[in-house]
């Protein structure tokens, strides 16, 4: 699963890095692909919150993946945050300066 590099870097994480699980409920082992992970995190009433950011950044923080960890630093892998675009900061921002923002 885990480069030889990579499990000596994490000496602490070696006893579950190389070791896949078996079946269990919905899980099957048979139907596993090498891809990073993905995570969710919202406000289930769709309100934008310091929260909501400080745990998406908790999430990427625990990824275990080349990107989040930076066990690779020549290459990355896209980790990070999507959230939507602040809008009316940037609008402010623009008119402050004489830019022509256009709507969303």
């Amino acid at each position: 699963f885990f480069s030889r590099h990579f499990v000596n870097r994490f000496p602490e994480m070696s006893h579950w890095l190389n070791k896949a699980p078996g079946k269990v409920g919905l899980y099957d082992p048979e139907y596993e692909r090498d891809a990073c992970g993905v995570g969710f995190i919202a406000n289930i009433k769709g309100i934008p919150t310091r929260k909501v950011m400080d745990e998406a950044s908790q999430q990427v923080d625990r990824m275990v993946h080349r990107g989040a960890l930076g066990a690779d630093p020549l290459t990355g892998d896209g980790a990070g945050i999507m959230t939507t675009l602040p809008h009316p900061l940037f609008k402010k921002v623009a008119d402050e300066n004489g830019w022509d923002l256009p709507a969303p």
